[in-house]
């Protein structure tokens, strides 16, 4: 991942040369949107707390999850590693939409969403959308359901493993059916 990284950012630097390059660092620094209600990310839970923090902190946070994350997961197969990896890319990146929560649900169970935690990522969107305008306060709690609750279901999927689904065909019928987990080949 690093060495394809460091490979765009120097094709970027070597086709559009380091003025375009710091051009586009640079109107980066300026989206407002971050903070909006849908943002379930790191930076967008920071960016609506009552106090300033440094957009720093949160990419060093980010950084940090996302490596114990690696850490934690590494003896995974690919189903049980596949919710904590989406959910910490989620929160790392500037811009976890909530929408983006769909890349969570391969993988996983029904009951996995509609008990516990994950009820919080159901919230309905137009109450969370207009009640977190009404104050401060409410910004910063209401306003940050979606990165609250993304950040414990990563949590939760990083300390338990839960079984995956897959799906196996029965011979004559042609008919899918959801059963237990068949490990990978």
């Amino acid at each position: 991942m690093v060495v394809g990284g460091v490979t765009a950012v120097a094709i970027g630097l070597a086709v559009y040369g380091a003025h375009t390059y710091t051009a586009w660092i640079g109107a980066l620094h300026g989206i407002t949107w971050g903070a909006e209600t849908m943002n379930a990310s790191l930076p967008a839970i920071g960016s609506r707390l009552p106090i300033a923090t440094s957009p720093v902190l949160w990419v060093v946070a980010g950084a940090a999850l996302s490596l114990w994350t690696v850490w934690r997961i590494r003896h995974r197969s690919i189903v049980g590693a596949w919710m904590p990896l989406l959910a910490v890319s989620l929160l790392a990146s500037p811009l976890g939409w909530v929408y983006y929560g769909a890349w969570l649900l391969p993988g996983t169970r029904v009951t996995t969403w509609t008990r516990g935690v994950a009820l919080g990522w159901c919230a309905p969107l137009l109450v969370v959308a207009s009640m977190s305008n009404i104050s401060g306060f409410l910004w910063a709690t209401v306003g940050s359901c979606y990165g609250l609750t993304l950040l414990a279901l990563w949590l939760r999927a990083c300390v338990h493993e839960y079984p995956g689904v897959s799906v196996r065909c029965h011979p004559g019928l042609g008919l899918a059916t959801a059963g237990a987990r068949a490990p990978l080949a």
